[in-house]
């Protein structure tokens, strides 16, 4: 009977305290229809201007395109990166060695999903070529969540897949 009445007390103090507490405001991912406008062109703008960048081949433009978070996931060609940094990496290799870099979105679409976080899918069609004559081309499909932090959209979690030409 004791040990009941210890519960019960401590059971109505924690009541009290959880009623009295302040209320954290949370996003509940509701979005009104000009915010939804808003993220599609901001999202839309930044996955233009990645393409720009990889046209210029610049990987120090590109690379912003991808989040600075510990959280980034990306794979390509079946394998993930292992940060930020090998995806510089990457694109600074590649660009060395090349001549020239065509990219163009045959389509994309985005999808908000709340304030600071969306979707963004679409498929890019590629042509690199290295200063060997060597050729890369392709028909790539390409997956992102999107997320907004300090006013700027990049890429936290994605993924490239190729189809290569017949």
């Amino acid at each position: 009977m004791k040990n009941l009445r210890i519960i019960s007390i401590l059971s109505f103090i924690l009541f009290v305290t959880a009623c009295n507490s302040p209320q954290v405001k949370t996003d509940d991912g509701t979005l009104n229809d000009q915010e939804k406008e808003t993220i599609i062109a901001e999202v839309m703008a930044v996955s233009s201007k990645w393409i720009d960048d990889n046209n210029a081949m610049d990987p120090d433009r590109a690379i912003e395109f991808w989040s600075t978070s510990d959280d980034l996931r990306f794979a390509e060609f079946g394998d993930f990166f292992a940060n930020r940094d090998s995806i510089h990496s990457t694109l600074k290799n590649y660009y060395a060695s090349s001549r020239s870099m065509d990219v163009k979105w045959l389509s994309r679409d985005v999808r908000p999903l709340a304030k600071k976080i969306a979707l963004l899918s679409g498929k890019f069609k590629f042509k690199l070529e290295f200063q060997n004559d060597t050729v890369f081309e392709g028909i790539n499909a390409f997956t992102a969540t999107m997320i907004k932090e300090e006013g700027k959209w990049s890429l936290i979690q994605g993924h490239e897949s190729t189809k290569m030409p017949e």
